[in-house]
Formats: structure tokens, sequence, C-alpha cells
């Protein structure tokens, strides 16, 4: 046989190869991912800067991100506002044993994102100081058949001074059909001040272990949802000033457009 023909079946076995296996990375720093392939954290994460807004950018499809149970953490001393620890753009994306600490969302799945799977996955969402936005632990727009289980989401929320209101969500879906969230164990925590310094922001903060909104044909199974407690109302430092309402807490809320589903 030609060497030729031999160098090109070999070739051809190697590259079959790759495309089946996948090609293995190491992570060592914030970054964005466009290739497919198994990317394993080298150590901890923590972003740097002022401007940024993600720490983990997946925007290629078939992609394994693993942390080996390390941790991505938001430096909130830099950016105080720092949005999500990883975002889903693409299809097929497997999320698993990483720990996502001091995002205000842990996990953003967008409509790009069909078929992704988070699992054993810790997110501690917390803030301790103002401004207070809302803080989410995993959430689900507008992509389909997802697969979210064996997880643990914290919402810690306790600022010295609560200067608006807030709304913490452990698990947030929307415009999505055929997911299953299974065993999971969500716990909302929030300790706020009974004085507030504006009577426009005195409403105590609402908690919600599961939020979806149209959430179709999906299974809702197992999961655990312990202390959800919503903020009472403030006080109002202005004389004269009415105190805040209470904030509710649901485990899980379903909008009217949310059917056929098994919970």
């Amino acid at each position: 046989m030609p060497l030729p023909f031999l160098r090109a079946i070999m070739f051809g076995v190697i590259y079959l190869a790759l495309c089946v296996t996948g090609t293995n990375y190491t992570i060592g720093r914030c970054r964005d991912i466009h290739f497919p392939g198994l990317y394993l954290l080298s150590n901890t994460l923590v972003t740097t800067g002022t401007s940024v807004r993600q720490c983990i950018g997946i925007y290629s499809a078939n992609v394994t991100l693993d942390g080996g149970g390390l941790q991505i953490k938001a430096n909130n001393a830099g950016n105080p506002n720092l949005q999500k620890g990883i975002v889903v753009a693409a299809p097929g994306a497997i999320i698993q044993n990483v720990q996502v600490v001091d995002f205000l969302t842990g996990i953003h799945i967008g409509a790009e994102g069909t078929g992704c799977t988070v699992q054993s996955v810790s997110i501690l969402a917390r803030r301790d100081s103002c401004p207070s936005p809302s803080l989410d632990g995993i959430v689900v727009e507008g992509s389909d058949e997802h697969i979210i289980q064996d997880n643990t989401i914290t919402i810690d929320y306790s600022p010295a001074l609560a200067l608006n209101a807030t709304t913490l969500i452990g698990i947030s879906i929307s415009r999505s059909h055929n997911n299953t969230v299974l065993n999971n164990t969500i716990e909302g925590l929030y300790a706020p001040s009974v004085a507030f310094i504006s009577p426009s922001f005195n409403t105590g903060a609402s908690v919600y272990g599961m939020y979806f909104e149209g959430l179709r044909d999906s299974h809702v199974i197992g999961n655990r949802l312990l202390s959800l407690q919503g903020g009472p109302g403030g006080n109002s430092t202005v004389p004269g000033q009415a105190g805040g309402s209470g904030g509710p807490a649901v485990g899980i809320y379903l909008t009217d457009q949310s059917v056929a589903n098994e919970i």
C-alpha cells in the first residue's frame, strides 16, 4: 500500500479520535471559550478590573467546564456590580463540580444555549453592602431541554443598610420547554436593617426558591427549599413617612403561562 495512502488513513483515524473525544484544556484565568472540548480549572479564578461583567463565557457548542471543586469568584472590591459568573450562549454545554461565588447571577443560560446541563455546582450569591441589586443562582431564558440537578444554591443578602427592594431567586426559568430540575438544594437568607433612608425604597426583599415563567413540559422533582425568608419592611427615617411593607417568601412560583409540568 502506498505510503501517502497509509498516512492519509492514519490522519483520518487521528482526526476521528479527536472529534469523538474532544480536546482537553486548562483554565487559569477568567476568559471566553470559543472551541469545543473539556475545560478544567487549574486554580481558583478571581475577576479583576472594574469593567468585567462575567468570568467565563461559553460561545462554542459542546463545551464541558469542570471546576474540580475549585472556585470562580467575583472581586466585588474592584467591581461591586459584577454581573455573571458563567454565561452560556451556545448549545450542549455541561457545567459541573465548580463553586461560583459572589456574582449577582451565578450561571446564566441564554436563548442560544439549548440542551445544557448544570450539575454538582455550588453557587453562593451574597451581598453585604449597598447598592444591593437582585441576586440569582441559575437563570435560563428562552432556551429548552436543560438538566439542572444536584446543585446547591445559597442566597445571602444582608446589607448593613438596605436602600431598595431586592428580589432573590434560586433558580429562574423563563420561556423554556422540556427541562429537568432535579434534587437541587436552595437556601435563601435575608437580614435587613430596619431603617431606610428614602421613602421611595422601603419595601422588604422578595425571595423565590424557584421562579418559572412560561415553563412547559418540564419535570421539577426532589428539590429542597430551605430557610426562605422574605425581608420585613423597614421604618422610614423621613418624619411622617410610613414604614415599608414586607416582601414575600415563595418556594415555587409559576406564572399562568407555565403548563403541562410535573412538580
